[in-house]
């Protein structure tokens, strides 16, 4: 259907003289990907507003996102996986920080060791988003600061009291060091 669409929107900017015929298929994927990206974004403040957790989400994506784009590990092999996942682990993260409560000291010492696994095992690669020597470099890097500026802005908001950023922080910590650990075990590289 996000196809369909994206095939649409390409033609009416090709009709327009938006581009150059050679690069269609450059605007396709584009215009595929922005679908995408607002299909999920829409579906996060549908699930976010609906279960009461808004905020939890909003901050569990801001610190999910970039992290994730550096850090690698598990990917689905296709969109409409991705989609459904996402999804529900979204939902999984909304109602989890809506209904279960972790005491402030447990959740520093689980902050510190998703942390750590983040940067010890960052980035992982996949079959899907295989990494050359010189990306594995870069995002190791970026993944590394991305990390330690996340866990630093939680730990603040933890000592402040301002608890749905760290909890939302958590979560995407729990979320990437989980898909860390399971690319490395399914892959069966070390």
């Amino acid at each position: 259907m996000l196809g369909a669409v994206a095939v649409k929107i390409t033609d009416f900017m090709e009709r327009h003289g938006v581009f150059e015929s050679d690069d269609k298929e450059i605007y396709f994927f584009g215009a595929q990907q922005g679908l995408v990206f607002a299909l999920n974004l829409a579906t996060l403040i549908f699930v976010g507003i609906i279960l009461g957790a808004f905020w939890h989400v909003l901050v569990f994506t801001l610190a999910f996102m970039p992290l994730r784009s550096f850090a690698g590990g598990y990917h689905s092999s296709t969109q409409l996986k991705c989609y459904i996942s996402s999804t529900a682990m979204v939902v999984i993260v909304a109602l989890v920080t809506r209904f279960v409560v972790i005491n402030s000291l447990v959740v520093s010492v689980m902050l510190l060791m998703f942390a750590a696994v983040i940067m010890l095992m960052s980035p992982v690669g996949n079959k899907n988003k295989p990494l050359d020597d010189l990306e594995v470099k870069i995002y190791r890097k970026k993944a590394r600061i991305i990390c330690a500026v996340e866990l630093l802005v939680a730990i603040i908001f933890l000592i402040i009291g301002v608890s749905y950023i760290t909890t939302g922080i958590f979560w995407a910590f729990a979320v990437i060091a989980l898909l860390l650990v399971l690319e490395k075990l399914f892959s069966g590289k070390n």
